[in-house]
């Protein structure tokens, strides 16, 4: 009965290449079938906008097929000599008074959806990832060989007035005569799209208007920074292919090439095994779905009239498609003072006054440092984390702009014997996320419960963020017990089992957060993929996984989301859970549906690592995210002043907030 054209042979093709016509050759057919696809809508300039459009070769005018409409709904219509109500392309009528099915939520861009259109004789159906969606009953038309000889002639094509308006690309299309075929479709070779792994990013600063800061520049200044890119099938799974990756660096404003610097060198570079290449010189494969990027940037925005820089991924040898690239968030390029020349780190034993040092050595305690320790394997060396302390969250409230510390006066703090010194403050204030990491792990090892304290206080008050006090005071309880986590399951080994190493996490975590409930397979799969591991972890994944979970588990221990996460219905927290997700859990859910989760792109001592963050369905079916300060948190069970209601209380008082979303999860 059918047939279509423009599918080339890597079932990729252009919409504006597509046209499916249909033939009659079976006798017992009713004229009825399914129209399946998988769809990728890269830009639409303007809505509504028509997708696919009825046309006939002897009349000039068409009627819409498939369509996003004013609110970026996506619309199926009657199809023309079937049924009565379908419109006529001889008698315009406006189109928002045809029955149609109908999306209840807006269909998302630049994201791979299966599209499936059953058109029957008394009903059309509309179905989005193997869900039926919308569905309309409509009146047959009583000329069946009219509607058969029609047919004959009928096809579909994206109108001509659309191709410099709508610009996307369809994959596997298939006309199917069984309407029950279309799960089934859907399940089949899905498409694939190469994305950035935004959890996994390092050395990178996000400012508070969305743009990354990587200190680069002359080679004695610039900082590497790493990034994951991986290649997903549209159900979200590593596509198991080799292919090559290539890294560019552009303009954000224009996406043309950002020329060398003036010393020729490249403007991105690409580090393997410690030398600086070219990033066109080194195409790197992706192996099992992912592949690690160590770069550093060259040019610097100052030089370039303050203009923005991005880092495109592509996959050359299979063409210029835009699910075949991935673009960064827009990066500032920026220059800082090289470090001491005595350290690339600050050595705390150099830098503080002999005295504190000493205390600090005389103090009893049986914990070792998270530094290297070259006579025995088993300490931490912290030098780097996979974690970005300033990742890709989109939070309406973030804990990180908080200026109450603004209010804190530093003659309360003069009292303190033997405080850290102003340098060191700065130089926490002044550094990047791994620089912070370490440093901060040498206080804990260092200085007293008091000095900490004052040094909490000290960078609140200069960074103008309060929130950094919380990540300070806890250092020591972090590096303590991840120390004991450690030496209790590696026996002096620098590699363990993930199979031993989950056993061992899921003790600490339980005691941590003083609960019955246990991690499940889910949340470790989490765990894997922030930490990076694979059948064997080294120490430094390690490090990964411990400086994400720890605060998740010190905040889950806290009396107020205790209760939340011990609740077995409803279950309030759904473990440890992606943005993407959470994303899908509520993707087509009415407005106000939530779930609770822990940023995975926050690892200790970002400010916000730990909290909560609300994902909800806002007005307009949009999805936000929403930062729970670790202030809010803690405030639902103060107890300095009146009862105050619980915390599930308070965010069902919201008035964006209504009902809880539930994700189905295997164990």
């Amino acid at each position: 009965m059918a047939d279509f054209s423009g599918l080339e042979e890597n079932d990729y093709v252009s919409l504006k290449n597509l046209k499916v016509e249909f033939r009659r050759n079976d006798e017992g057919e009713d004229g009825t079938f399914a129209l399946c696809f998988w769809i990728y809508i890269h830009t639409c300039a303007s809505f509504p906008s028509d997708i696919l459009v009825q046309k006939q070769p002897d009349v000039a005018s068409s009627v819409p097929f498939l369509r996003l409409d004013e609110k970026k709904k996506m619309k199926l219509f009657p199809l023309l000599f079937l049924h009565e109500d379908a419109p006529n392309p001889d008698n315009y009528v406006p189109w928002a008074g045809i029955p149609c099915a109908s999306t209840e939520i807006e269909f998302p861009l630049k994201k791979w959806v299966h599209v499936g259109c059953e058109v029957l004789r008394d009903v059309v159906r509309l179905n989005i990832d193997g869900e039926i969606v919308g569905e309309k009953s409509l009146i047959c038309s009583v000329n069946k060989d009219l509607h058969a000889e029609a047919l004959k002639r009928l096809y579909l094509e994206c109108p001509f007035e659309n191709e410099n308006m709508l610009h996307g690309y369809v994959h596997q299309l298939d006309v199917l005569f069984a309407t029950s075929a279309v799960k089934n479709h859907y399940a089949k070779d899905p498409p694939v799209q190469l994305l950035i792994d935004h959890s996994s990013t390092s050395e990178i600063e996000e400012e508070c208007d969305g743009v990354w800061s990587i200190v680069g520049g002359k080679a004695s200044c610039r900082r590497s920074f790493s990034l994951d890119v991986t290649l997903l099938n549209a159900f979200g799974r590593p596509v198991n292919k080799e292919f090559e990756v290539v890294a560019s660096l552009l303009y954000a404003d224009n996406a043309a090439f950002v020329e060398n610097t003036g010393d020729f060198e490249s403007p991105l570079l690409m580090i393997c095994d410690g030398v600086e290449y070219g990033s066109h010189d080194r195409p790197c494969k992706i192996i099992n779905g992912q592949i690690s990027f160590k770069l550093k940037i060259s040019q610097l925005s100052s030089k370039c009239d303050n203009r923005l820089f991005v880092i495109r991924f592509e996959m050359p040898n299979l063409g210029r498609y835009p699910f075949f690239e991935a673009v960064s968030l827009p990066i500032r390029c920026v220059s800082r003072t090289k470090p001491n020349p005595s350290s690339k780190r600050i050595k705390l034993g150099h830098d503080i006054p002999f005295s504190m040092s000493k205390q600090a050595n005389n103090k009893p305690h049986n914990s070792r440092a998270w530094t290297s320790n070259k006579e025995k394997n088993h300490g931490m060396s912290m030098s780097r984390r996979v974690e970005n302390g300033y990742g890709a969250e989109n939070n309406n409230s973030s804990g990180s702009d908080n200026s109450e510390a603004t209010n804190s006066d530093p003659k309360s703090m003069l009292g303190i014997s033997n405080p850290i010194p102003d340098l060191i403050i700065f130089k926490y204030c002044m550094g990047g996320p791994a620089e912070r990491c370490q440093l901060l792990k040498e206080i804990a090892v260092s200085a007293s419960e008091v000095q900490i304290a004052h040094f909490a206080k000290q960078v609140s008050l200069f960074s103008g963020c309060s929130h950094h006090q919380h990540q300070i005071k806890i250092a020591q309880k972090l590096v303590k017990e991840g120390i004991e986590a450690w030496t209790s399951v590696s026996e002096n080994n620098n590699h363990v089992s993930w199979d031993n190493l989950v056993f061992t996490i899921n003790q600490h975590f339980i005691k941590i957060v003083n609960t019955p409930r246990s991690l499940t397979n889910q949340d470790f799969e989490c765990l894997r993929r922030i930490g990076g591991c694979r059948d064997t972890v080294s120490q430094e994944e390690f490090e990964r996984i411990w400086s994400w979970l720890y605060p998740v588990a010190f905040t889950l221990s806290q009396s107020a989301v205790n209760e939340m996460w011990n609740s077995v219905s409803p279950v309030w927290i759904e473990g440890l859970i992606t943005k993407e997700e959470a994303e899908s859990i509520i993707l087509q859910q009415c407005p106000g549906t939530f779930v609770l989760r822990f940023p995975t792109s926050r690892s200790w001592p970002h400010p916000d690592a730990g909290n909560l963050v609300v994902t909800y369905v806002g007005t307009h079916s949009t999805i936000h995210h929403r930062l729970l300060s670790f202030d809010f948190i803690n405030g639902s069970s103060s107890k300095k002043t009146a009862v105050k209601p619980p915390l599930q209380d308070l965010l069902l008082q919201e008035p964006e907030l209504s009902r809880l979303g539930r994700m189905v999860r295997s164990h």
